[in-house]
């Protein structure tokens, strides 16, 4: 196993490499879908200059996104986390989503 540190981009990348190798997870979360984002707060004092904002996405049991995300404000007001995934492709959703 890969020792990565939590919430960089090695880490977030091998999160989804394991998750993918196992089509047994797959399997028994089939009936599973959902969209969950965490956000680390800032700590200067242990190195995290800013929030990180992180997220998975699963349908159906099938891991369809993992990446990045930088909260900013949308059209109307209505919130958007925008940013990248492990793979350097932008990505976007709205809160709520």
């Amino acid at each position: 196993m890969t020792k990565c540190q939590y919430c960089t981009p090695e880490w977030l990348e091998e999160s989804g490499r394991i998750y993918r190798s196992n089509p047994d997870q797959e399997e028994k979360l089939k009936k599973i879908s959902a969209k969950v984002c965490f956000r680390v707060k800032a700590e200067p004092a242990w190195g995290i200059e800013k929030d990180i904002i992180f997220g998975t996405f699963i349908e159906s049991g099938k891991l369809t996104r993992i990446g990045f995300f930088q909260r900013r404000r949308g059209k109307a007001g209505s919130r958007v986390s925008h940013g990248s995934n492990a793979s350097g492709m932008e990505e976007s959703i709205a809160e709520g989503e």
